[in-house]
C-alpha cells in the first residue's frame, strides 16, 4: 500500500533544510516583511543545514541587509501570476528533493490570522508525511482496489500535486 512507500518527498533522512521565505510586496509593510525575516532567522538558528530561498523583493532586501544569501530568489511575482510562481516554486523544491541537495522544507509567510491581525506562520512543506498517514487510515475500506501503477510512481505523483496546492494556498 502507498502508506508502506519510502519516497524522499514523504520520508526521507537527509537534513538540509530549504526555508522558504516569502515577503509582502505592497507597501508600508515594512514591519511585517521584518517580522517574516526575524521568524525565518529563528527557523534557521534552530537547523544548522539551512539555506533560503526567498520569494519576493522585499524578503531579499532584508535577508541581504542582514549578511543572509538566498540560494534561489523569485521576484515580480505578482507579474508573473501566482500560480505560475507557485509551479515553479514546487518544481524546484521537487527537484532539489530528489536530486538529494534537499531533505525538508519549511516556509515562512504572511498569514492573516483574522481581520485585523498579520503574523509570520512557519509551516513544514517536506517531507508531506501528513499525506501517507491519512491514506494508511482508509486502506482497509479499499482492499479490493487494482493498484495499476507503481506505487513510488503514484507516491511521488501524490507528494507532488499535495505540495503545488500548499504552496498556492499559501499564496492566497
Amino acid at each position: 500500500s502507498f502508506s508502506q512507500v519510502k519516497h524522499p518527498l514523504v520520508n526521507n533522512d537527509n537534513p538540509k533544510t530549504a526555508i522558504v521565505v516569502i515577503s509582502s510586496e505592497r507597501g508600508f509593510v515594512g514591519d511585517l516583511n521584518s517580522r517574516v525575516v526575524g521568524r525565518a532567522m529563528e527557523e534557521k538558528e534552530k537547523t544548522s543545514d539551512s539555506v533560503f530561498v526567498t520569494i519576493g523583493k522585499k524578503g531579499v532586501m532584508k535577508l541581504e541587509s542582514m549578511g543572509q544569501k538566498s540560494v534561489k530568489i523569485w521576484e515580480d511575482v505578482e507579474e508573473k501570476g501566482f500560480y505560475e510562481v507557485s509551479l515553479e516554486v514546487k518544481d524546484y523544491l521537487v527537484k532539489e528533493v530528489m536530486e538529494g541537495r534537499l531533505g525538508k522544507v519549511v516556509v515562512i509567510y504572511p498569514w492573516p490570522k483574522d481581520y485585523t491581525s498579520i503574523k509570520p506562520r512557519a509551516v513544514k512543506l517536506l517531507p508531506c508525511e501528513d499525506l501517507m498517514p491519512q491514506q494508511a487510515q482508509t486502506v482497509e475500506k479499499f482492499k479490493q482496489v487494482i493498484e495499476e501503477s507503481d506505487s513510488l510512481d503514484m507516491t511521488g505523483y501524490l507528494a507532488d500535486f499535495w505540495l503545488s496546492s500548499k504552496i498556492f494556498e499559501i499564496f492566497f
